[in-house]
């Protein structure tokens, strides 16, 4: 999906987002999209696995915190049972999450086991999930599930998610946002 859906789709997160809350970027380009917005908000707290997240922050921004855990090159997050130290410590507000593939019959998905641990550890410490997935993510199925979308708040995606998992999400209560 081109930038620009996924610049809107982080922008639409930012309005979620309150000055003091303390938050969890999961990996993704999405996700880094909306890290780069949050820079000003000095008082947040942001808790990610992402090294292209912590990137953003490196300079100034919120206050920042990693999770540690094993490096996943490929998606340059930090992944599996280490992750679980950190994170059980904490009480996240919201969890923005990433998705490779998402759909109402099967979830959320991605490609490693140690990365759907960690999402599940980072979703099941917080008050609110927000799910950022463009339109390309809908109906794919990936090959492990770490969340289904009655576990969902809100989820922000561009204008052409497909009608019919729309409908399914709405259905399920899940908050849909389109941009």
């Amino acid at each position: 999906m081109a930038a620009p859906e996924k610049q809107r789709i982080a922008e639409a997160a930012l309005t979620l987002v309150g000055p003091r809350d303390v938050i969890y970027l999961d990996g993704g380009s999405t996700t880094v999209a909306l890290a780069r917005l949050l820079i000003p908000l000095k008082q947040l707290t942001v808790v990610t696995n992402s090294l292209r997240v912590a990137q953003v922050f490196s300079n100034g921004g919120p206050r920042m915190i990693l999770t540690g855990g094993e490096c996943r090159l490929l998606s340059q997050t930090f992944v599996g049972p280490l992750t679980r130290a950190v994170l059980d410590q904490m009480h996240l507000d919201i969890a923005f999450m990433g998705t490779i593939g998402v759909s109402a019959q099967q979830g959320m998905t991605t490609t490693d086991p140690a990365e759907a641990f960690t999402k599940e550890q980072a979703m099941a410490r917080a008050s609110r999930i927000v799910l950022l997935a463009d339109s390309t993510k809908f109906g794919k199925t990936s090959f492990v599930r770490f969340g289904t979308i009655d576990q969902i708040s809100t989820v922000i995606s561009d204008k052409q998610m497909p009608a019919a998992e729309r409908k399914a999400f709405q259905r399920a209560g899940v908050d849909t946002i389109l941009v």
